[in-house]
């Protein structure tokens, strides 16, 4: 059984520590080693039932940004749903799974199962689950390949003319997509693209 990933919240690290946690500091997440017993654990750890959106496949996305604290270029990357993707709902009028008729671009990921970590891991090594002080959350986001400082997904996927959502649909060429042949399961937040832009981003050849 691998480690278990824990979301421990920074005034509890002592807590977690105490009962037997561990820091993994090349990843900055805490963890439980093989073996663990989970029980203590209960309120830091996640689960598949926070699982809300599904797809057979997807692509991971590539782009760049300049980091806002070195003013390097970096690399950013995501993950984004063809359409057919299912998205759980539940409201006053609805609540179920409901397939989606346009591509989205998913972010603020707060689950993400082994198999989606480990594709991401292949690509981009700096990503990873790190807490966010604007959301006051943990979830699964972009570093600096320079200087390492979380680049928050606000800035990645949700304002217009950002590096994954392009204000011009012309500039969607500049998104590359490593197509998975695998299927995709997360908690987490999607976005639906405009009619246009899916189908001008460059899909690279599969690894």
């Amino acid at each position: 059984m691998p480690p278990i990933d824990l979301k421990v919240p920074y005034q509890e690290k002592d807590d977690a520590k105490r009962l037997g946690a561990r820091w993994d500091a090349a990843r900055k997440t805490w963890y439980l080693p093989d073996g663990s017993n989970t029980e203590p654990f209960a309120k830091w750890l996640t689960s598949q039932s926070d699982i809300d959106i599904r797809c057979s496949s997807y692509f991971v996305a590539q782009s760049t940004r300049k980091c806002w604290r070195c003013d390097q270029s970096t690399q950013v990357f995501g993950f984004l749903l063809p359409r057919g993707h299912e998205v759980w709902l539940d409201s006053d009028d609805f609540v179920g799974c409901e397939q989606q008729t346009s591509a989205a671009v998913v972010y603020y990921t707060t689950y993400l199962p082994s198999p989606m970590q480990a594709q991401m891991r292949s690509l981009a090594d700096q990503y990873r689950n790190d807490f966010s002080r604007t959301t006051q959350t943990y979830y699964w986001m972009n570093h600096c390949d320079h200087c390492g400082m979380k680049q928050g997904d606000f800035e990645l996927f949700e304002e217009f003319d950002t590096p994954f959502c392009p204000a011009d649909v012309r500039d969607a060429c500049r998104i590359l997509l490593h197509p998975v042949h695998e299927p995709f399961e997360a908690s987490a937040t999607s976005i639906a693209y405009e009619p246009g832009f899916f189908e001008r981003m460059r899909v690279l050849p599969s690894r």
